[in-house]
């Protein structure tokens, strides 16, 4: 069975800590960012969920909240990730699952 969304995101949003510290950061010409401490989290988080079964899915969501708090922190420096905008992962998570 194919789990939903809040499901999908219920699972990987419990796997991040209850806030970050995105102080330290580094702003590019381009517009972009570096955050040491945001992309620690995730790849911590990728390899819990790498560690799943069927975890295509999972994958997809995670990168989708990544990509929100990553905009989030770019502005911010502390983000609680519970509150990240589940709408604005939604979109993100099946565009990107309707391009594979």
């Amino acid at each position: 069975m194919i789990k939903k969304f809040n499901e999908l995101f219920d699972e990987i949003i419990s796997l991040w800590p209850e806030t970050l510290d995105t102080s330290e950061k580094k702003h590019h010409k381009s517009g972009g960012a570096n955050i040491p401490i945001l992309t620690l989290t995730h790849e911590e988080i990728e390899l819990k969920i790498f560690a799943l079964d069927q975890n295509d899915l999972l994958i997809q969501v995670d990168w989708a909240i990544y990509t929100v708090l990553h905009q989030l922190a770019r502005s911010q420096d502390s983000i609680v990730p519970k509150d990240v905008d589940r709408e604005a992962v939604r979109a993100i998570f099946e565009r990107n699952v309707n391009l594979e």
